[in-house]
């Protein structure tokens, strides 16, 4: 079958590969590498304003990189309560950075009548933010505006991927200690690789 598509993040290498090997197919930008890009981005741009954030607990001020990094869905009730805390001071850079971070995650979540003209509305908030960090992070997000774009539309991301590269490095710490590979292959192939043996006396 041909190679229709290939999404990936945005290592150097990557266009070249594609060019060569995979010309004709759609080269789509990985979702997860470009919001990650944008929690970097919000994470540099805490520690560089942490300083001027007055109202917080020295707890709080542990605990304020988890509220502001995860996602809003995945955050409990104290750091949702830490989290409106800071992101409510609408006119304050962190807030109106972690703002960006989460419109950027909508522009590859939400519904668009045009994706492309969603990807370029949100560069030129960045742009506009007077944010260091956020103007940097909209440098790269244009860079790969037709990636971005391509993936979009395509509605494909390396998510089965990444899970189960994460899921495949969890077995391997618990190989540790076993004499051969192939108790690690076994635990690969039951977990992630579809296997399904009859198990002895079961019908």
């Amino acid at each position: 079958a041909q190679l229709t598509h290939v999404s990936a993040d945005a290592a150097k290498y990557i266009a070249a590969v594609v060019a060569e090997r995979a010309p004709d197919a759609i080269w789509c930008m990985d979702p997860f590498h470009v919001v990650q890009w944008a929690t970097k981005a919000l994470d540099r741009t805490r520690q560089r304003v942490m300083h001027r954030i007055t109202g917080l607990s020295k707890v709080e001020r542990r605990n304020l990189r988890w509220a502001m990094l995860k996602n809003p869905e995945n955050l409990t009730d104290t750091q949702l309560h830490l989290q409106h805390k800071v992101v409510s001071r609408a006119n304050d850079e962190l807030a109106r950075a972690y703002q960006l971070k989460e419109q950027l995650r909508h522009v590859f979540h939400g519904k668009h009548n045009d994706p492309w003209r969603a990807i370029g509305r949100w560069i030129l908030c960045a742009r506009e933010s007077g944010i260091i960090e956020m103007r940097g992070l909209a440098t790269s997000v244009e860079a790969q505006k037709t990636q971005i774009y391509n993936s979009i539309v395509s509605d494909i991301s390396n998510a089965r991927v990444e899970a189960t590269n994460t899921h495949l490095r969890a077995i391997t710490k618990r190989a540790y200690g076993f004499h051969t590979p192939e108790a690690l292959i076994a635990m690969s192939t039951l977990t992630r690789g579809g296997a399904c043996p009859t198990l002895p006396q079961r019908n």
